[in-house]
């Protein structure tokens, strides 16, 4: 039988244009690399903390 594997990378902070805009000057090809042989899945979350004072 053959097992898959699966990693969670979260990055906080790692804006969403580096990973996604092909054409911004910091766009991370080493992610695209990844994604191209089928290796990575990429999703943009937003989330919102809760206010503490």
């Amino acid at each position: 039988s053959s097992k898959r594997h699966v990693m969670l990378m979260i990055i906080d902070a790692l804006r969403a244009d580096y990973v996604f805009n092909r054409n911004h000057s910091y766009y991370l090809k080493s992610i695209e690399k990844l994604e191209e042989n089928g290796k990575y899945l990429s999703y943009k979350l937003r989330c919102h903390s809760p206010t503490v004072t």
